[in-house]
């Protein structure tokens, strides 16, 4: 199994890609996805909120196939 780090947020991508971000202990979610969209951080919550993310590590890719029960 791969192990990731955490990444500081200044080194994300801030090309609309979707990535995991974690903020201080006062974050309501410890970790959620979010992008960058027009100069801010956009959750990818039920609200789209702004956020301040302290850091970021990308996210698992899909399985290629699906197993269905």
């Amino acid at each position: 199994m791969i192990e990731l780090e955490w990444m500081p947020i200044e080194s994300a991508p801030r090309d609309g890609t979707r990535i995991l971000v974690t903020g201080d202990k006062y974050w309501a979610n410890p970790v959620m996805s979010a992008r960058w969209i027009m100069g801010i951080w956009i959750g990818g919550g039920y609200d789209n909120a702004s956020y301040n993310p302290t850091h970021w590590m990308p996210m698992a890719q899909l399985p290629k196939e699906r197993v269905d029960d």
